[in-house]
């Protein structure tokens, strides 16, 4: 007995095989070959199952998020030629301690980049005792400041590794924590534009010389 090839099967189960075929493969059938009718039965099965989830609806930030996420790690080299560095706005380390600073039990510090047309804002904070800091952030669009950029993927690397993935919320924030090794960087793929935010995380990963502070971000 003569057996078609899954090729014509598969065909077969779509409906698209040309009517001559067709007839042809139903009297394969009907003449009870067993082989071909286990191929007929695996196949329509996974066509089916292939079928039901064309109805799946992803939800479009999971779409933009997988696409930035991808764009941001095909290639750890491409990721640095596309990535925009970050620069350094602000930083509170600069401004005078305000009084009664050195009688805190956390540390924080506030910075804010700026990179193309976004804005990140960072708030660092270390409990005394721990060597973790904790990064509470937020991106946005400085030309559109009351529409925020939610679900936006944070990728905390150590050079071409990946270390931590989260999402941002619908604002924009985030938060992590993390052990401060070198080398870090934080990068922000933003959805819309692709456009990948790069934060060197070097500044925080070392001890704090400032009067007051302890195991700090430096």
């Amino acid at each position: 007995m003569n057996h078609f090839n899954i090729e014509d099967w598969t065909d077969y189960v779509r409906g698209v095989s040309n009517p001559e075929l067709r007839e042809l493969m139903d009297a394969h059938r009907a003449a009870g070959c067993a082989r071909c009718e286990r191929r007929v039965d695996i196949l329509a099965r996974l066509n089916a199952t292939a079928r039901s989830e064309k109805t799946v609806e992803v939800p479009d930030h999971l779409v933009r998020s997988a696409l930035a996420l991808f764009a941001s790690q095909s290639s750890h080299y491409e990721e640095r030629r596309s990535s925009v560095p970050a620069r350094m706005v602000f930083d509170s380390f600069m401004q005078p301690l305000a009084a009664g600073f050195r009688g805190q039990q956390r540390v924080s510090r506030q910075v804010l980049y700026q990179a193309e047309g976004y804005s990140l804002d960072l708030r660092i904070e270390q409990e005394r005792d721990s060597s973790q800091l904790l990064v509470v952030g937020q991106v946005f669009d400085r030309a559109r400041p009351h529409a925020p950029i939610g679900h936006v993927p944070v990728l905390l690397l150590s050079g071409p590794r990946l270390v931590l993935r989260i999402d941002s919320n619908d604002f924009g924030e985030f938060q992590l924590q993390y052990e401060p090794t070198s080398p870090l960087s934080l990068h922000l793929p933003i959805p819309e534009t692709l456009t990948n935010i790069e934060v060197n995380l070097a500044a925080f990963s070392q001890d704090d010389e400032q009067p007051g502070s302890q195991q700090l971000i430096q």
